[in-house]
């Protein structure tokens, strides 16, 4: 007979009794204050260079682990929100937000970007599966990061009216106004070079909107 492994309860339990423990808890913060991306990267060196068939079986495991980290950290913003005042948790977050290396996060993002590229072009079927994902659920995640964004937004403007022109303002001053200028320029020409197919295009649309607005 095969012997069940530990319940869910019982992991529980163990880690419960873990989480009293000053060593561990010592333990715990230790090891990760002293992670870096560079240690990050030196593990990822590593398993790739010596022995590839490991890094990738670890990999196969990443969906469960990806899987139990969402569970894991929608728990946490629910148990955050529950149990802490907001001045609290909003001092924490702004301590950690400040503690997160940017340049890497950047890099991070832009070493993704590249990768999902190259398997893109390289695989039609996938280019085909990403454009069928982004037709049935692109729509939806698109609504829910505009009304993030603007609830966002809204509560900034509440608090200090002039915080949105101080952004905008900020941002434009570190825009390249040359090379802005430059490809709107080239954007309007190239569009103003179709002439009479721009022409016939917007009579198309005026001609379709008083149709569908008029019924006619």
């Amino acid at each position: 007979m095969t012997q069940a492994g530990p319940s869910a309860q019982n992991r529980g339990g163990i880690l419960k009794a873990l989480m009293r423990s000053t060593l561990t808890k010592d333990l715990l913060r230790i090891n990760v204050s002293s992670m870096s991306p560079d240690s990050g990267r030196r593990t990822v060196k590593t398993l790739l260079g010596d022995d590839p068939e490991v890094f990738f079986g670890i990999s196969g495991g990443l969906p469960v682990f990806i899987n139990s980290m969402t569970g894991a950290l929608t728990e946490l913003a629910t148990q955050l929100k529950d149990k802490y005042p907001p001045e609290l948790l909003k001092s924490f977050m702004a301590s950690l937000a400040h503690d997160i290396d940017r340049e890497a996060a950047r890099e991070c993002g832009r070493a993704w970007a590249d990768l999902a590229s190259a398997m893109i072009k390289a695989s039609p079927e996938l280019r085909t599966i990403l454009i069928r994902a982004i037709l049935s659920e692109g729509p939806a995640i698109k609504a829910g990061a505009v009304n993030a964004l603007s609830r966002f937004v809204n509560g900034i403007t509440r608090d200090d009216p002039q915080a949105m022109s101080r952004f905008v303002a900020a941002v434009m001053e570190k825009v390249d106004h040359e090379e802005l200028g430059r490809a709107g320029a080239a954007l309007t020409n190239a569009l103003l070079d179709q002439k009479w197919r721009l022409a016939s295009w917007t009579w198309k649309l005026v001609r379709g909107r008083v149709k569908k607005r008029f019924g006619i």
